[in-house]
């Protein structure tokens, strides 16, 4: 079957005008006023296709206006980061030791298995953020962090030196707002 290949590459390309025209009509009109029969009719295809390729305009408009910061390797250690807004933002298994996230919006950020040794979150927003089985030895949460929300549970802490305090999380979701 020779026909398998351009079907493929033809289902992409619409796919892909599906996309580009609900991108325009949503940034345009919004998403209550963007139609699904005025999105097929800017990418020229019938109106059943939008729903054949997405399911509903709410998949449509999640996938139009989501985007990838392409950070799954994250590597940066020893970075000044103070004040950085990095709001719902996936850093799960990222290198981030040693970084200062001084008074930091990382509200919703996720740190899942995250290397975060000797970091510096002191006066950050951490509201939401997800700390599971992240590497937190030496790390500072010090001085109005705000945790409401944020899961510290199945934390892995690094052996302890005598320069490195050994930190251990709890199994639970941080349920304050007020400082650590």
């Amino acid at each position: 079957m020779t026909d398998r290949p351009a079907k493929t590459a033809k289902s992409q390309r619409t796919k892909a005008a599906i996309l580009k025209a609900a991108q325009a009509l949503f940034a345009d009109q919004g998403y209550e006023r963007a139609t699904v029969r005025d999105i097929a009719a800017r990418a020229a295809i019938d109106p059943a296709m939008v729903i054949r390729y997405f399911g509903s305009k709410e998949a449509l408009f999640a996938e139009a206006t989501a985007f990838d910061l392409k950070l799954p390797n994250l590597q940066i250690p020893r970075a000044k980061l103070t004040g950085v807004q990095l709001i719902n933002c996936d850093l799960s298994a990222a290198k981030v030791n040693e970084c200062d996230f001084f008074a930091a919006n990382l509200a919703g950020t996720k740190f899942v298995g995250a290397d975060c040794r000797d970091s510096d979150f002191r006066g950050a927003n951490l509201m939401g953020a997800d700390f599971s089985e992240a590497i937190l030895s030496g790390t500072d949460f010090r001085e109005g962090v705000s945790v409401a929300g944020a899961t510290l549970g199945s934390c892995t802490p690094v052996q302890s030196t005598a320069s490195t305090p050994r930190r251990t999380c709890a199994d639970s979701r941080a349920r304050s707002g007020a400082s650590k």
